[in-house]
């Protein structure tokens, strides 16, 4: 018995040592494949076994487009990093071009080009540029309007739709939730905005002037029609100030007598008018209603109810803004005592 043990025992050592000899063999015969494929693949290499050579080992952050010269590859390096220098140096030249193209430049063609120019120099696409001049129009919020009554806002100078849109919205809260019809004045920039606002401050009849003038009217008879003690109620900043105040000579006196404006910073205090009422609010650090400089002067010295000077509380003569401190709670005000009457 212990004898057929003993020879099984040597019988199973030697399958486990013929096992592993034949694993060693395939390993051997598995690596030296391996080493004469990598002989085959750099062979024909002038450069050796080392691949990334012609960059300097370091394939990631160097360039060599003709994988011959290895000093290339410092050069094409310093080129990339050039052009990203480039790129950043360029950013603000064609930012400031841009602006100076949107608001500066009173030609639509020649404005384009400026812009154009400058976004390509500050790596902008112009997929989304407003091209051409933009147009004025008329809309409103789309709420039922109160019977007998329209509320009307206009805007000023380099004023967007959206920032109109959302002071209407803003109006309309005010008095209660009622509809609010607006006039957007479209800006074509600074330069084009007080050249139109000038040539309608002295009389000259404008596009936008007289689609201002078509839809007031048509307000006005609207109103008149649904009551003969009908209201239109008009809110304007700045240029509009102008407009509206341009409506008593487009408009017959039946039709003016109806309407109730309320300017904030107009560029024309609206006084004496055949409108139901005109009352003109002003920053005293407002610098544009000194346009109208004798009418100014003339509220200074001869204090009306129509002219109502407001402490300011913004920067000196830069206090302008529809949407400042001064002139948005003196709108809160009165769009109080509207929700009240």
């Amino acid at each position: 018995m212990f004898r057929l043990n003993a020879l099984f025992k040597c019988n199973l050592m030697l399958v486990r040592i013929t096992h592993v000899a034949i694993k060693a063999q395939e390993h051997s015969a598995l690596e030296a494949k391996a080493k004469r494929t990598q002989r085959r693949r750099t062979r024909n290499l002038a450069g050796g076994s080392n691949l990334y050579a012609f960059v300097l080992n370091n394939p990631l952050n160097r360039i060599d487009l003709h994988e011959l010269y290895p000093w290339m590859a410092d050069i094409g390096n310093a080129f990339m990093t050039g052009i990203s220098y480039a790129a950043s140096a360029l950013t603000l030249p064609g930012q400031i071009i841009e602006c100076v193209g949107y608001y500066m430049v009173p030609i639509p063609l020649v404005r384009d080009v400026v812009q154009i120019a400058g976004k390509i120099l500050s790596f902008q696409s112009f997929k989304d540029h407003h091209w051409g001049w933009n147009k004025s129009y008329w809309g409103e919020l789309g709420i039922p309007d109160t019977p007998g009554h329209r509320s009307v806002l206009n805007n000023g100078v380099l004023t967007s739709e959206d920032e109109l849109i959302e002071r209407a919205q803003t109006q309309s809260k005010g008095i209660g939730g009622g509809n609010v019809h607006y006039f957007y004045k479209a800006s074509n920039g600074l330069v084009p905005d007080l050249l139109e606002s000038l040539a309608q401050k002295l009389g000259v009849s404008t596009e936008s002037g007289e689609l201002y003038s078509q839809g007031i009217k048509r307000l006005t008879r609207e109103v008149l029609f649904e009551n003969q003690d009908g209201r239109v109620s008009i809110c304007s900043h700045s240029q509009g100030g102008i407009m509206t105040n341009n409506l008593q000579y487009q408009m017959c006196r039946h039709l003016s007598s109806c309407i109730d404006v309320t300017t904030f910073g107009s560029g024309k205090l609206i006084t004496n008018s055949p409108f139901n009422s005109a009352i003109n609010y002003v920053s005293s650090m407002d610098i544009v209603p000194t346009v109208d400089f004798y009418g100014l002067i003339k509220a200074f010295i001869w204090p009306t109810p129509e002219v109502r000077f407001l402490p300011s509380k913004g920067f000196p003569f830069i206090d302008h803004c529809y949407d400042n401190k001064t002139y948005s709670e003196t709108r809160e005000q009165i769009f109080k005592q509207l929700r009240e009457n």
